[in-house]
């Protein structure tokens, strides 16, 4: 059951996204500047593909599982704002899913009521995400549904979830190693008891040693962490063999290999958009053999701290896998305002453990805001202005870099020690 409070709240913020849906019609026909995202268009267009028995990636630029252009057909035999509506809806679910997560981790619903309506119900960005048409709501869905199952000890279901959210978009892999070892004895049962005979026995001391090396490699391998990785992954591979089946090669290349191999060189928060963009309109051979070291140094960072955030954070599943959110989105070779999304939908859990004080907090918001107005400036300037900004806009992605820095560090200090399960029961996390 839900709070009377978070039903309202849920309401008022679908009703507020109905009314942006409807606003952005208007724009649509009467001024320049688009509400609607290109994305919406590409979406469309692959839908119409999908009814005339064609194939969605006939569709230059769509880049996505065709599962997406089956979703919004209903764009093409209904209304083509189907898809918005549904965005939205999928916006609401994924506040729902939050709730029933701080509900099962026995969080004060009051603050979790707000925590989940200011960063994700009424928070701006992500009303803009959706009703301008963008479909990160529903992998953001998939993200939170898959913790949901997974702290419910449900791993079946949590599998295929969870392998459905990576088929839609790439990035949810990030968390198959936190969700690995959170399965840990404490996920299913209590552990075993320690055989405290001959503990000081010299005799067996080594053999014991050797014994425990190989014991602890092979309990690794426990049932949960071999039904997560060989459901998902039968999920995984049964969708990309079936669409590879139907639509071949060029399925297999947009959906995925494109992500991997992509050097986009159009203005975003990256910072290295400007070296891909100066890379780009070179011939000379040593830049363009640069490429491939760039795309190195650019993942390092990311392996490196998804590395050190998933084993550090073992215990405290949810709040690794919003730092490996954070840090992939802050270094990635390309960014934009559809990836915060990513972690916006993880803030309001890890917010219920931490110490962040709301004046701290406020502030540090405040800067990752004034950044990105920064750059929305230039970026204005560069696109719609016609004016060479390419520099500044470099500049402010490189300020942008540094609040992501700093709100990362905020999150790291204030964060209080978490344990989600223990003796085979999640540890109830009540708030002081």
């Amino acid at each position: 059951m839900i709070t009377k409070s978070f039903l309202l709240f849920s309401i008022l913020a679908f009703l507020i996204r109905i009314g942006f849906i409807i606003y952005g019609e208007w724009q649509d026909k009467n001024l320049t500047v688009k509400y609607t995202d290109i994305d919406y268009i590409v979406f469309t267009d692959a839908s119409r593909f999908v009814t005339k028995g064609e194939s969605p990636y006939n569709r230059a630029t769509y880049r996505y599982t065709p599962l997406l252009a089956y979703i919004l057909t209903p764009n093409i035999y209904l209304n083509q704002l189907f898809g918005k509506i549904i965005f939205s809806i999928s916006d609401i679910l994924v506040a729902y899913i939050l709730f029933s997560i701080s509900k099962l981790r026995s969080f004060n619903l009051k603050t979790a009521t707000i925590l989940i309506s200011s960063l994700w119900l009424f928070n701006p960005i992500i009303i803009n995400i959706s009703t301008r048409g963008n479909a990160e709501s529903i992998v953001c869905l998939l993200v939170v549904l898959t913790i949901y199952l997974l702290l419910s000890q449900l791993v079946f279901l949590g599998s295929i979830i969870f392998a459905l959210a990576v088929h839609f978009k790439i990035f949810p892999i990030l968390y198959a190693l936190p969700f690995l070892l959170m399965m840990d004895d404490n996920y299913s049962k209590k552990p075993a008891n320690k055989d405290s005979n001959n503990r000081n026995d010299p005799k067996n001391s080594e053999t014991k040693k050797s014994k425990n090396f190989f014991m602890s490699i092979l309990s690794f391998f426990n049932r949960n962490r071999l039904e997560f990785g060989f459901v998902s992954a039968i999920t995984f591979l049964g969708l990309t063999a079936l669409f590879y089946y139907i639509y071949g090669f060029h399925f297999l290349y947009e959906a995925y290999l494109y992500h991997v191999v992509r050097h986009d060189n159009r203005h975003n928060f990256s910072v290295y958009f400007y070296q891909l963009y100066l890379m780009s309109g070179s011939q000379a051979p040593q830049e363009t053999d640069s490429s491939p070291i760039l795309a190195i140094l650019a993942f390092l960072p990311q392996l490196v701290l998804l590395g050190v955030f998933s084993i550090k954070f073992s215990k405290d599943t949810i709040f690794a896998c919003f730092l490996n959110t954070f840090t992939f989105v802050m270094f990635n070779k390309v960014c934009t305002v559809q990836y915060f999304a990513w972690y916006f939908a993880l803030i309001p859990l890890i917010l219920s453990d931490s110490s962040l004080k709301i004046s701290r907090g406020l502030f540090s918001l405040l800067i990752w805001y004034a950044s990105q107005l920064l750059w929305l400036y230039f970026a204005y300037q560069l696109e719609f202005l016609g004016n060479n900004t390419f520099f500044f806009v470099w500049f402010a992605g490189i300020l942008f870099f540094f609040a992501n820095l700093w709100v990362l560090i905020e999150f790291l200090i204030s964060h209080k020690d978490t344990v989600l399960f223990l003796n085979g029961k999640i540890k109830k996390q009540k708030e002081d």
